[in-house]
């Protein structure tokens, strides 16, 4: 898939290491693309499990489309950080 082809998805799936289990966790959510940037968003701010468990073990799983990726997470919180 092409670049422009992810970016028409609705969604994603991010699996995170569990940060009391260390079992893999897995959600859908939603996404956006800027360059070569993934930007979820976490409905429940810091309270997102899924949030919890990147701040303990940023390395993730990010399914896109046909695209399985290993990743490092990093929280943005200043609207004008990228």
């Amino acid at each position: 898939m092409t670049n422009e082809e992810l970016g028409a998805l609705d969604y994603c799936y991010l699996t995170t290491k569990g940060r009391r289990s260390g079992s893999p966790h897995t959600i859908e959510i939603w996404f956006a693309l800027r360059g070569e940037a993934v930007y979820l968003l976490a409905g429940g701010g810091d309270g997102s499990d899924w949030v919890k468990n990147v701040r303990s073990d940023p390395t993730v799983g990010l399914r896109l489309g046909d695209r399985d990726l290993i990743c490092k997470a990093r929280l943005v919180g200043d609207p004008e950080e990228d």
